[in-house]
């Protein structure tokens, strides 16, 4: 990389940021289990620690382990899911215990999300309750989570995304929302770094020795699935000069989801190939694996697969960074999971095309959600090794030499949120409440919400995806 002088003197255009000792924080992840990338929260007037807790860019909603669900029976879907008793799981992730909180505000609200529309089976549910929470540097008087007293999906959650979808409709400042109302930040957006065993968060900030060329803003489409996708105009899959696909897609779209470990694609492009060098397709995690050290193997960790945002920004992911080894049985697996969709065509209701961590391992995201805008560019090699150069994100987040993106605006049709009546609509001291629905309930009906009719009833990802995701996550982890 240039020298930091000289590269930021050929930045061929200007975020007009104020200068680095405005409000912005840094919060450090810790990769687990080559799986997910993690903090350590501290909650209530007592500090009690979350020991694990997955930082989600494709969710809303924060959510812990409430005390009560340590004791409960596991049903079997449960251990089938988490591979933990209830027990077993407080331990690991650790949990609340509201009564020991001086501070703890209960509410009469019950917290239910699903990570999809298809069934209920990977749920979460419990009441919403607020306290202090404090994760790294970052110190909040006052955050609105759920505490879980049943759930088949693990672990713990803190939800970055838009305020519109948020669990069963609700609306309220969430994490990053509650930092710019407590002051800690100017504007509700942030920056993500992921590297091979840790990544960053900048609150309110970008650091440009973070990536490599200029920063491509483009708009959140208003799907209304929800959520923070964006224009995906190609996808490639190269191996050194030679194309094995190029497709240009007309009115893709994409999440950049740092919750998700694997990334699915169309089976189309991979199928013939992958097969034709020995690797074999499991129905049930959908996706590839051969014998680790094979010709096969070794072959296609010469690929790069290309994806090509908003028509300017490419994002090339190694293949090698793609395949995970599983010691338990020698076999490589590919983290690309191949889906039955046969295009990324932004009209269709049942394709979900996400970029997991192993894609935004090679990018740098800045995520704003107060303008409803993502600024991309490639990662920079070795950043963690270069000096920081960090600087305040302005209000309008303006990026004059920006593509102009006019022709998406007809996807862009939802009006940037607003924050100024958000909150819980009714809380008392005390412990939470623990009377809650049952998982098995399905999805909150219209009568029972106060949702808009374009807002989603709950994560992008379908539950069926999301089971494989936790089913695959675990099965690396053991």
């Amino acid at each position: 990389m240039l020298p930091i002088h000289l590269f930021k003197f050929l930045l061929p255009f200007s975020l007009k940021l104020a200068a680095a000792e405005g409000n912005y924080k840094k919060l450090n992840l810790t990769r687990l289990n080559e799986t997910y990338y993690a903090v350590v929260a501290y909650v209530g007037s007592d500090e009690q620690q979350i020991n694990s807790v997955l930082i989600d860019t494709g969710s809303s909603d924060f959510w812990i382990l409430d005390k009560s669900f340590c004791d409960s029976p596991t049903s079997e879907s449960e251990l089938l899911l988490n591979r933990y008793t209830n027990k077993e799981s407080c331990e690991v992730y650790g949990s609340f215990d509201s009564d020991k909180s001086d501070t703890f505000q209960a509410t009469d609200e019950e917290f239910f999300i699903a990570y999809g529309f298809e069934s209920d089976s990977e749920s979460v549910s419990g009441s919403f309750g607020a306290d202090q929470v404090s994760i790294g540097d970052i110190h909040l008087d006052e955050v609105y989570f759920g505490l879980a007293t049943n759930t088949s999906i693990m672990p713990p959650t803190l939800g970055l995304g838009p305020i519109s979808w948020e669990a069963d409709g609700k609306s309220y400042a969430n994490f990053p929302y509650q930092m710019k109302k407590e002051g800690l930040i100017d504007v509700v957006a942030y920056s993500l770094s992921l590297g091979q065993t840790e990544g960053e968060l900048l609150f309110g900030a970008i650091d440009h020795s973070k990536y490599n060329g200029t920063l491509l803003k483009t708009p959140i489409l208003q799907k209304e699935s929800g959520g923070m996708p964006v224009l995906l105009t190609r996808v490639a899959l190269t191996n050194g000069s030679s194309s094995v696909f190029n497709e240009t897609i007309n009115e893709g779209y994409i999440y950049l989801d740092s919750g998700t470990p694997i990334s699915p694609l169309p089976s189309k492009q991979f199928e013939d190939h992958f097969k034709h060098h020995g690797w074999t397709y499991d129905e049930e995690t959908m996706n590839y694996s051969i014998e680790c050290g094979s010709e096969g193997e070794k072959f296609i960790l010469d690929y790069t697969l290309e994806y090509t945002i908003s028509g300017d920004i490419v994002i090339k992911v190694p293949f090698e960074q793609m395949i995970v080894t599983v010691e338990s049985d020698g076999k490589c697996y590919s983290s690309v999971a191949v889906t039955d969709e046969q295009s990324f065509s932004y009209s269709s209701e049942h394709g979900v095309f996400l970029a997991g961590d192993e894609v935004l391992r090679n990018a740098y995201v800045v995520y704003n959600l107060e303008t409803q805008e993502l600024a991309i560019a490639p990662a920079a090699n070795n950043s963690e090794e270069t000096e920081e150069d960090i600087e305040i994100i302005s209000e309008d987040f303006d990026i004059p030499e920006a593509k102009d993106y006019s022709k998406f605006l007809e996807y862009w049709y939802t009006a940037p949120p607003t924050t100024t009546e958000y909150g819980p609509s009714s809380t008392s001291s005390g412990s939470v409440s623990k009377e809650t629905r049952s998982t098995s309930e399905g999805t909150v009906s219209a009568s029972e919400s106060s949702r808009s009719e374009d807002i989603a009833a709950s994560s992008v990802k379908p539950l069926s995806f999301w089971g494989l995701i936790v089913s695959l996550c675990q099965f690396f982890l053991y």
